[in-house]
Protein backbone atom coordinates (compact mmCIF):
# COMPACT_ATOMS: atom_id res chain seq x y z
CA UNK A 1 0.00 0.00 0.00
CA UNK A 2 3.04 2.17 0.11
CA UNK A 3 2.93 2.66 -3.52
CA UNK A 4 -0.47 3.82 -3.56
CA UNK A 5 -0.07 6.17 -0.95
CA UNK A 6 3.21 7.56 -2.55
CA UNK A 7 1.59 7.93 -6.50
CA UNK A 8 -2.01 9.05 -5.07
CA UNK A 9 -0.27 12.23 -3.85
CA UNK A 10 0.62 12.97 -7.86
CA UNK A 11 -2.67 13.93 -8.64
CA UNK A 12 -2.57 11.15 -11.52
CA UNK A 13 -3.43 8.40 -9.81
CA UNK A 14 -6.67 7.28 -7.72
CA UNK A 15 -5.65 5.74 -4.03
CA UNK A 16 -6.29 2.59 -3.27
CA UNK A 17 -8.46 1.42 -0.35
CA UNK A 18 -7.17 -2.02 1.30
CA UNK A 19 -10.03 -3.61 -0.36
CA UNK A 20 -9.61 -2.30 -3.63
CA UNK A 21 -5.84 -3.94 -3.40
CA UNK A 22 -7.69 -7.28 -2.43
CA UNK A 23 -9.61 -7.21 -5.51
CA UNK A 24 -7.44 -6.25 -7.92
CA UNK A 25 -5.01 -9.24 -6.70
CA UNK A 26 -7.90 -11.57 -7.17
CA UNK A 27 -9.56 -10.33 -9.94
CA UNK A 28 -6.32 -9.55 -12.51
CA UNK A 29 -3.17 -10.89 -13.37
CA UNK A 30 -0.83 -9.12 -11.50
CA UNK A 31 2.90 -7.93 -11.83
CA UNK A 32 4.94 -6.36 -9.06
CA UNK A 33 8.36 -4.28 -10.65
CA UNK A 34 11.22 -4.50 -7.73
CA UNK A 35 14.44 -2.91 -7.48
CA UNK A 36 16.04 -5.78 -5.08
CA UNK A 37 13.42 -6.47 -2.11
CA UNK A 38 11.80 -2.90 -2.98
CA UNK A 39 8.40 -2.85 -5.11
CA UNK A 40 8.75 0.23 -6.97
CA UNK A 41 5.94 -0.18 -9.45
CA UNK A 42 2.73 -2.60 -10.87
CA UNK A 43 1.22 -3.58 -13.96
CA UNK A 44 -2.11 -5.41 -13.96
CA UNK A 45 -4.44 -6.92 -16.69
CA UNK A 46 -7.87 -9.04 -16.58
CA UNK A 47 -9.84 -10.91 -19.61
CA UNK A 48 -12.83 -9.33 -19.87
CA UNK A 49 -13.50 -11.65 -22.72
CA UNK A 50 -12.26 -14.14 -25.79
CA UNK A 51 -10.23 -11.33 -27.82
CA UNK A 52 -10.31 -8.37 -25.06
CA UNK A 53 -7.91 -7.53 -22.74
CA UNK A 54 -8.53 -4.72 -19.75
CA UNK A 55 -5.06 -3.50 -18.22
CA UNK A 56 -6.27 -2.28 -14.92
CA UNK A 57 -3.30 -1.28 -13.29
CA UNK A 58 0.24 0.44 -14.13
CA UNK A 59 1.99 2.32 -11.79
CA UNK A 60 5.62 3.30 -10.87
CA UNK A 61 7.08 4.91 -7.67
CA UNK A 62 7.61 8.20 -8.38
CA UNK A 63 11.22 7.96 -7.64
CA UNK A 64 11.66 5.28 -10.37
CA UNK A 65 9.68 7.74 -13.04
CA UNK A 66 11.17 8.78 -16.51
CA UNK A 67 13.58 5.85 -16.82
CA UNK A 68 11.46 3.75 -18.90
CA UNK A 69 10.61 1.55 -16.38
CA UNK A 70 6.42 1.84 -17.52
CA UNK A 71 7.53 1.43 -20.86
CA UNK A 72 9.26 -1.69 -20.28
CA UNK A 73 6.16 -2.75 -18.44
CA UNK A 74 3.74 -2.24 -21.18
CA UNK A 75 5.70 -3.66 -23.46
CA UNK A 76 5.88 -6.80 -21.57
CA UNK A 77 2.06 -7.11 -20.85
CA UNK A 78 1.43 -6.31 -24.61
CA UNK A 79 3.59 -9.54 -25.22
CA UNK A 80 1.68 -11.67 -22.78
CA UNK A 81 -1.78 -10.24 -24.74
CA UNK A 82 -0.24 -10.46 -28.01
CA UNK A 83 -3.55 -12.85 -28.76
CA UNK A 84 -6.21 -10.07 -27.63
CA UNK A 85 -8.03 -8.07 -30.43
CA UNK A 86 -8.65 -5.48 -28.50
CA UNK A 87 -7.12 -3.71 -25.37
CA UNK A 88 -8.70 -0.97 -23.27
CA UNK A 89 -7.60 1.13 -20.44
CA UNK A 90 -7.76 4.49 -18.40
CA UNK A 91 -6.48 7.19 -17.37
CA UNK A 92 -6.44 10.11 -15.77
CA UNK A 93 -6.82 13.33 -18.30
CA UNK A 94 -4.17 15.25 -16.77
CA UNK A 95 -1.67 12.40 -17.11
CA UNK A 96 0.07 13.69 -20.55
CA UNK A 97 3.16 11.52 -20.01
CA UNK A 98 0.86 8.53 -19.83
CA UNK A 99 -1.20 9.75 -22.95
CA UNK A 100 1.97 9.94 -24.72
CA UNK A 101 3.27 6.62 -23.68
CA UNK A 102 0.37 4.73 -24.52
CA UNK A 103 -0.24 6.19 -27.99
CA UNK A 104 3.21 5.64 -28.65
CA UNK A 105 2.06 1.54 -28.24
CA UNK A 106 -0.79 2.72 -30.86
CA UNK A 107 -3.50 3.05 -27.86
CA UNK A 108 -6.19 5.94 -29.33
CA UNK A 109 -8.00 7.95 -26.85
CA UNK A 110 -11.78 7.88 -27.01
CA UNK A 111 -14.44 9.19 -24.50
CA UNK A 112 -13.95 10.84 -21.25
CA UNK A 113 -15.57 8.55 -18.68
CA UNK A 114 -17.35 10.66 -16.06
CA UNK A 115 -17.06 9.57 -12.25
CA UNK A 116 -15.24 6.41 -13.55
CA UNK A 117 -14.42 4.20 -10.18
CA UNK A 118 -17.03 6.26 -8.38
CA UNK A 119 -14.88 8.57 -6.16
CA UNK A 120 -15.34 11.90 -8.20
CA UNK A 121 -12.69 11.81 -10.77
CA UNK A 122 -13.21 11.36 -14.37
CA UNK A 123 -10.43 9.19 -16.46
CA UNK A 124 -10.07 8.82 -20.32
CA UNK A 125 -10.37 5.47 -22.30
CA UNK A 126 -7.97 4.16 -24.10
CA UNK A 127 -7.52 1.26 -26.63
CA UNK A 128 -5.50 -0.50 -28.93
CA UNK A 129 -7.24 -2.59 -31.72
CA UNK A 130 -5.37 -4.81 -33.29
CA UNK A 131 -6.04 -6.46 -36.84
Amino acid sequence: MELERVAANTRTYTPATPEDALKELENNTVFFIKDGERVIGRVAYNIKSPGHAYISDLIIHPEYRERGIGRTAIENILEQLAGMKQIDLVTNPGNSKAIALYESFGFVQGGLRQNYFGDGEDLVEMTLHKI
